[in-house]
């Protein structure tokens, strides 16, 4: 073999190692970027100069999306901002209603409750009490937290949109009383029963009255006579007293006028029938004295009445009296004359030669006398005039 093919078989030789190595190094490049395989990191290796540990590698964050408790927190309102819920975190809620009517009692009343709320995946259920009656409350709950809450009644399917207004500013709700019902001239909250002590009332400052009949009449309940001991709920509107019971099974609604003077309370009925009423079951024969009666007393038409005088004598009143024997009805004002005794007044008079005589007993408080017919029962208020 000569020397210049010895040098061409080198050339080629080398050629073919070159073409070789790059048809390698592609094959290579390519096989990688198709299969990047696994990639170990050396907690240990340097990058220009730092070391890279395993703990200074970036994680992923994960936050935890908010509990339906936790959106319900703080107060919701409606658009006319008159009723809502104030959820506080401790499980207790304010509830603010407007013509809310409570179960059994079907009166739509106005105001501000406390209770407590639990709950349930996206149920939420509120319980508070109005007038010792329980009401329970589920509803489905869609939050916008910081935006709007509505709520779906699961029993009846009512849904209700309510404003967020504020965040919690306490712990709790607070614990409130009911106002106590008042009027002027008096304090309703107590006991009050009338003369015989056949109709009681005890009306409480949580707005529930306890009822007592033992021989007791009124219009307003039964044209019977009532016997019972009755738990119920009574409301006040100026002059206005709503009492609500169940007798027999059956829902039974007082609508009457009253009237408090000192310890005598008068309730008139629709039909007009007036119940007399003396505060702490006093009764009539109180310690009311003949000095007491002394004055010109009227009812409430301003018509009829007596002016009980220093010495015993008297002066009767009288509209559409109907005299004993002559069966008249007469108007007009006669003389007479009255004892006192013990908590009893009896008053002595003639109309056309016929003598009448009643008895009564009495109870001065204040501005008001009442009396008792001893022999009929019936009981009649009147005003001291001035």
């Amino acid at each position: 073999m000569t020397k210049s093919t010895k040098i061409i078989i080198a050339v080629i030789s080398a050629t073919l190692v070159v073409c070789l190595s790059v048809i390698i190094g592609v094959s290579v490049s390519h096989n990688k970027k198709k299969d990047p395989g696994t990639v170990t990191v050396n907690p240990s290796a340097s990058v220009s100069g730092s070391d890279v540990s395993a703990a200074s590698l970036p994680t992923e964050s994960t936050t935890a999306a908010p509990t339906l408790s936790e959106m319900l927190v703080g107060k919701w309102m409606d658009s006319a901002q008159m009723s809502g819920y104030e959820f506080f975190s401790d499980g207790t809620v304010t509830v603010t209603y407007v013509n809310l009517t409570v179960p059994v009692i079907d009166l739509p009343i106005n105001g501000t409750a406390n209770g407590t709320y639990t709950v349930s995946g996206n149920t939420v259920t509120v319980k508070f009490s109005i007038y010792a009656k329980t009401i329970s409350k589920t509803f489905e709950a869609t939050v916008v937290p910081g935006n709007e809450l509505t709520l779906k009644n699961t029993k009846d399917g009512d849904v209700s949109t309510y404003a967020f207004v504020k965040k919690e500013e306490g712990t709790t709700a607070s614990t409130t009383t009911p106002p106590a019902q008042t009027i002027s001239g008096g304090e309703i909250v107590g006991a009050w029963e009338n003369g015989d002590a056949s109709i009681k009332y005890g009306f409480n400052s949580d707005s529930t009255v306890d009822i007592s009949f033992n021989q007791g009449k009124m219009s307003s309940v039964s044209s019977g006579v009532l016997n019972g001991t009755y738990k119920g709920i009574y409301m006040t509107n100026d002059n206005k007293l709503t009492v609500q019971f169940m007798m027999n099974e059956k829902k039974v609604t007082q609508e009457l006028t009253y009237s408090i003077s000192g310890n005598t309370m008068s309730l008139t009925e629709n039909s007009g029938e007036t119940t007399l009423l003396v505060r702490g079951g006093a009764g009539y024969n109180t310690s009311s004295t003949a000095s007491d009666l002394i004055g010109k007393w009227t009812d409430g038409a301003n018509m009829s009445g007596f002016d009980f005088k220093q010495g015993g004598s008297v002066d009767v009143t009288y509209v559409n009296f109907t005299v004993p024997v002559i069966n008249m009805p007469i108007n007009g004002t006669y003389s007479g004359t009255y004892s006192v005794s013990g908590g009893k007044v009896t008053v002595n008079f003639s109309i056309y030669g016929k003598t009448v005589i009643d008895s009564y007993e009495f109870s001065v408080a204040g501005d008001t006398l009442t009396l008792k017919n001893a022999e009929n029962g019936d009981i009649t208020t009147y005003r001291r005039a001035s």
